[in-house]
C-alpha cells in the first residue's frame, strides 16, 4: 500500500478543514437564499436552494433548517404527498419539526386517522406545539366536532401567550370556523376575547376585517 509522506499528511490535514469550512459557508448562503425565497412564496427557488444547502454542509443543525425550509416550500406549494416521500427517504428526520409536517401532510390528504395519530404526542417545541393543536383543530372542525375544536383552538391561544401575531392568526382562525358554522356573534365573541383586533401587522389587518365583516352580519355595534 502506498503511503503518504510526512508533508502530503500536513497538507491534507489543512486542507480538509478548509474544504469543510468552505463547504459549509457555502450552504450558509444557499439557506440564506432559499429562506429570502420562501418569504417571497417563490417555492421552487427555495425548495432548490434548501437541497443545495442541506446536500453541502456537514452541519447537522444546518441541515435540519435546510430541511425545515425544503418542507416548507413543498407545503406552501401544495405538496403534501413530496413532503412524506422526502421524509421517508431521510434517516435524521426525527424532532417536532419533521413530526409536524408529517401530520400536515397526513391531514391534507385526508388522512385524518394517521395525522391525530403523529399529533398524539406532546410536542416540546411551544412553536410546533401551538402548530400541532391549531391542526388539531382543523381535524376537529372537519370532523364536526366543535367543542373538540374550540378546546384546541384555546390552548394553542394560551401556548401563544407571548407572540401576539401568532395569537391573532390563530384567534382570526377560530372566529372564522365559527362563523362558517352558523354562529358570527360567536366569532365576534372569540376576536374580543382574544383581545387581537389591535394587532398589528397582516394578522391584526386580517382581524379588524373580518371583525367588520361580523358585525355587519351581527349588527353588534
Amino acid at each position: 500500500m502506498m503511503k503518504l509522506s510526512a508533508s502530503i499528511a500536513v497538507l491534507l490535514l489543512v486542507l480538509l478543514p478548509l474544504a469543510a469550512a468552505t463547504n459549509d459557508v457555502a450552504a450558509a448562503e444557499s439557506l440564506a437564499v432559499a429562506r429570502r425565497a420562501l418569504g417571497d412564496e417563490l417555492w421552487q427557488i427555495a425548495r432548490t436552494k434548501a437541497v443545495e444547502a442541506a446536500a453541502s454542509t456537514s452541519d447537522a443543525a444546518t441541515r435540519a433548517l435546510a430541511r425545515q425550509v425544503e418542507l416548507e416550500s413543498l407545503a406552501g406549494a401544495g405538496k403534501p404527498a413530496e413532503i412524506l416521500a422526502r421524509l421517508d427517504a431521510w434517516t435524521d428526520a426525527g424532532g417536532d419539526v419533521f413530526r409536524y409536517w408529517r401530520a400536515w401532510s397526513l391531514a391534507r390528504l385526508g388522512r385524518a386517522a394517521d395525522a391525530r395519530a403523529v399529533l398524539a404526542a406532546p410536542f416540546a417545541d411551544p412553536v410546533y406545539e401551538a402548530l400541532s393543536l391549531r391542526l388539531a383543530a382543523r381535524l376537529d372542525v372537519e370532523a364536526g366536532d366543535r367543542a373538540a375544536a374550540a378546546a384546541h383552538f384555546a390552548r394553542a391561544s394560551a401556548a401563544l401567550a407571548s407572540n401576539a401575531v401568532a395569537r391573532a392568526e390563530n384567534a382570526v382562525e377560530w372566529a372564522r370556523t365559527l362563523d362558517a358554522a352558523g354562529t358570527p356573534a360567536d366569532a365576534l365573541d372569540v376576536l374580543r376575547k382574544e383581545g387581537v383586533v389591535m394587532a398589528r401587522g397582516a394578522a391584526g389587518d386580517a382581524a379588524r376585517l373580518l371583525e367588520a365583516r361580523l358585525l355587519a352580519k351581527t349588527g353588534d355595534g
